[in-house]
């Protein structure tokens, strides 16, 4: 049975209708996405497959994704490089009407639903009205949170998609130091990638 992964965030207030009409489409304004997908990977491409425990570089990681193992930190890994091998531009977006985007959540939370994928598609996301609100860098990191959601299991990658435990970045902080199951949450939730690839944090 498909899953359904949607991102909400706050009303930023209404768009003109010329702001509407004159509006991109999301590769077109997607620069940032790309920008902060890469500098993960490339990140991580400087750390290696296997960094050892105590690399000084790896405080940008530990930030979002908690204490450092090899399996957790393989996880984040490989998802990037799944990325890396699934270009932005061969992704598909759709606008989505309300009702559809109402379908795929709660009655309320439809007001502030940002976007959206259905498994097990893989290459195509669907974006609310409010995805047009919201600021570039938001877009960017909306776009990106809905491709970890891809389900790149049915891939070759030995990547695997990616749920929603928590959002924003002080949630995904906060998941990462929980002492017991934070580390392993934060590698499972869509936000805390999000918001890795956006943080310069850490560069090497």
């Amino acid at each position: 049975m498909p899953e359904i992964f949607a991102l909400s965030a706050k009303p930023q207030g209404r768009l003109s209708s010329t702001a509407i009409a004159s509006k991109k489409p999301p590769f077109e304004r997607g620069s940032l996405l790309r920008t902060d997908r890469d500098d993960a990977i490339k990140y991580l491409t400087k750390l290696g497959p296997k960094p050892t425990e105590n690399n000084s570089n790896l405080h940008r990681y530990i930030k979002w994704f908690g204490r450092y193992n090899d399996e957790r930190y393989r996880s984040v890994y490989t998802l990037f490089s799944a990325m890396k091998s699934h270009p932005l531009d061969s992704t598909e977006f759709t606008c989505a009407t309300f009702m559809q985007c109402k379908k795929n959540t709660s009655f309320l939370r439809a007001f502030t639903l940002v976007a959206f994928v259905i498994t097990p598609d893989i290459g195509k996301i669907n974006l609310c009205s409010n995805f047009w609100k919201e600021s570039d860098e938001a877009q960017a990191r909306a776009l990106l949170h809905e491709t970890t959601h891809f389900s790149y299991e049915l891939t070759e990658t030995g990547a695997t998609r990616k749920t929603d435990y928590v959002y924003g970045s002080e949630a995904g902080q906060k998941l990462a130091k929980e002492p017991m199951m934070g580390p392993q949450s934060a590698v499972m939730n869509a936000d805390n990638y999000a918001f890795f690839a956006a943080d310069s944090d850490g560069n090497l």
